[in-house]
């Protein structure tokens, strides 16, 4: 596991990222939040742009979540990253764990999921209500909510972008 103190010291801490082929924001935000001394490596899952979002294509996309990982080992991250929000809540409570068990038995290597994250960091504020702005369609915008209302926080509102392809997510806030 990473240990702050020992960042800057051999050997080079690494991080797995694994993101869809469509997602052109991961890299530049993690560039942002990582110390420079982190590099972190990314395995790309497919993500064809021209399926309808929803739970098919989130399927096919959490399908290939080892492959994926596979593709990082050879230079041996200590951590993975799972970049894919929507991939990581859609199936209700408790999936973003089962994510990040798979990815730790893949790899060998704690494993970070988007979701768990915001879900630990509104836990951590004490936070009972939400206001969600998502560029997601109806249907992963009600798997999004009821994820959240089964960890005991409640949306109280809603900006939607309806982007309808993941792609469209990168253009910036209006799809």
């Amino acid at each position: 596991m990473i240990n702050p103190s020992d960042i800057g010291r051999d050997p080079i801490r690494r991080v797995g990222v694994l993101a869809t082929s469509a997602d052109a924001i991961a890299e530049m935000d993690l560039k942002n939040l990582f110390p420079q001394t982190v590099p972190f490596f990314t395995g790309r899952i497919y993500h064809d742009i021209d399926l309808p979002r929803g739970s098919a294509t989130l399927n096919k996309i959490i399908s290939e979540i080892e492959p994926a990982i596979k593709t990082t080992m050879q230079v041996n991250p200590e951590l993975f990253v799972f970049a894919c929000t929507s991939g990581s809540f859609y199936k209700g409570k408790g999936w973003d764990d089962e994510i990040a068990k798979r990815m730790q038995a893949a790899s060998g290597a704690p494993a970070v999921v988007t979701t768990t994250s915001v879900r630990k960091g509104l836990n951590a504020v004490d936070a009972k209500n939400i206001f969600l702005v998502t560029p997601y369609i109806e249907a992963v915008i009600k798997a999004e909510i009821d994820f959240f209302a089964a960890h005991g926080i409640a949306t109280g509102g809603l900006l939607n972008f309806k982007c309808q392809r993941g792609i469209d997510i990168r253009g910036g806030p209006v799809c």
